[in-house]
């Protein structure tokens, strides 16, 4: 079963790169200084960039799954207002704008991965 969680989370983070590709460039780059990265092989056969160790992450999904790993976003989308689980993200921000996305709200955060949906 925890190899089913992890996959998700794999698989949310390997779709999110092509938004992080349009958002930061997925250059490696997070204000001027080198960020030690890996290239992975999502289930299309496609190669992408992430950073090894992100610090500020932007989940637009994934949330039980980031809670399982015990990793706090720095901002986040509450889809389904889920009052029982928000005792798992005290101090992280919540995303005003949702529907649809504000990509200079997202931005604002500065973050170095962003987790997205299909």
């Amino acid at each position: 079963m925890k190899i089913n969680k992890l996959l998700a989370l794999l698989l949310a983070i390997v779709m999110m790169c092509g938004c992080l590709a349009t958002f930061a460039g997925c250059d490696g780059n997070t204000n001027g200084t080198r960020v030690r990265t890996k290239t992975i092989t999502t289930l299309n056969d496609e190669e992408v960039t992430i950073p090894v160790k992100p610090q500020r992450i932007v989940a637009l999904t994934g949330l039980g799954d980031l809670w399982m790993l015990d990793i706090k976003p720095v901002a986040f989308m509450n889809f389904y207002r889920n009052e029982e689980m928000g005792f798992a993200f005290e101090g992280c921000e919540e995303l005003v704008n949702t529907q649809p996305f504000d990509e200079e709200e997202i931005l604002s955060y500065d973050p170095d991965l962003i987790l997205v949906y299909e």
